[in-house]
């Protein structure tokens, strides 16, 4: 398992099983995992809770927020 991998699955919206997460946690808090990866692996899930807000409000908001 790499972060890499974890990383582009979550810039795809595709959900982390426990197992995935549990490596992520673990390898950062021991150091195996560089804080530019899990700041990159923060940025994608961050993207994909925009992209849910977005998906919820009416489509007419979301072009607004879009074109702001």
């Amino acid at each position: 398992m790499r972060m890499y991998d974890l990383i582009e699955k979550k810039k795809r919206n595709e959900s982390l099983d426990e197992a995935e997460v549990r490596f992520m946690v673990r390898g950062f808090t021991e150091g195996a995992i560089p804080d530019y990866q899990m700041a990159a692996m923060l940025m994608a899930a961050l993207a994909c809770l925009g992209a849910l807000a977005l998906r919820k409000k009416s489509p007419m908001l979301a072009l607004g927020m879009v074109a702001a």
